[in-house]
């Protein structure tokens, strides 16, 4: 029998967790942690630019020099191979949850360094616990999902709308159980869903706080044109809720004929 080859690599003492970049929001709120891993992915800067997407709840990270505006340091841990920027204040303007430690994995899009809140997390800190599975961290991110929707003070209607199609489709979760789970009736969760069918121009138009709920709601059974120009024309001519009601409603009769 030939004699096997052996082709043996020295352990470096790194750790396949470590190898991945992620971001830790810690539970004091004043600080996010990253990994070697992510500073690499970065560019390895001096700075960054705090970012924050609203209608997708994201973190967004961007390298900076030490001569732009409205940057933030990073700082090396020391004795450590990971890094920190101070965020209390960005981490509280907009509300981002802190109750506990919690590790997001993060990606880069073009230059920004995404981490995608309503996504996949770890919590972190915890004493005596076991690493959690996929299916856990899905089931965090559930939780931390329907605790942003049950805060309907953070969210508008369109972000609202968001969260329960990403809790429909990656939770596998029913209007129904959204609606018991949030306190919200099943009928306004149908509301909110309808949203999404609503061309893109509508939909920018109820973002921005131009156009209200119970306005675009009544623009059910029109078509995609119907929908724009009536929409314009309520914002335009300030309708009321009742107006469009009235108008799209005139709408609808003109279609059945057809």
């Amino acid at each position: 029998m030939p004699e096997t080859q052996y082709n043996f690599e020295e352990y470096d003492g790194k750790s396949k967790q470590a190898e991945q970049p992620f971001i830790t929001i810690l539970s004091n709120g004043d600080r996010m942690n990253f990994n070697h891993a992510t500073f690499d992915l970065l560019g390895q800067p001096g700075a960054v630019k705090l970012l924050f997407d609203k209608r997708n709840v994201a973190i967004g990270l961007r390298a900076a020099s030490d001569e732009e505006q409205h940057t933030y340091q990073i700082v090396k841990q020391p004795r450590a191979a990971s890094y920190y920027v101070s965020a209390r204040g960005f981490i509280r303007y907009y509300e981002i949850d802190h109750k506990v430690s919690r590790r997001y994995p993060v990606k880069m899009v073009g230059d920004v360094l995404v981490v995608e809140l309503r996504g996949a997390f770890e919590e972190v800190g915890l004493t005596n616990s076991k690493p959690k599975t996929a299916g856990e961290m899905l089931m965090d991110s559930a939780k931390l999902l329907l605790t942003s929707v049950q805060r309907t003070q953070n969210l508008n209607v369109m972000n609202e709308a968001r969260s329960f199609q990403q809790l429909i489709e990656e939770h596998q979760m029913t209007q129904e159980e959204i609606a018991r789970q949030t306190g919200i009736q099943q009928s306004a969760v149908a509301e909110r869903l309808f949203l999404l069918k609503l061309p893109m121009e509508v939909q920018e138009l109820i973002e921005d706080g131009k156009l209200s709920l119970g306005h675009a709601v009544a623009l059910r059974k029109l078509t995609p044109e119907q929908t724009i120009i009536l929409a314009t024309r309520s914002i335009n001519e300030g309708w009321s809720t009742m107006r469009m009601r009235e108008a799209a409603n005139q709408l609808k009769g003109v279609n059945e004929n057809d």
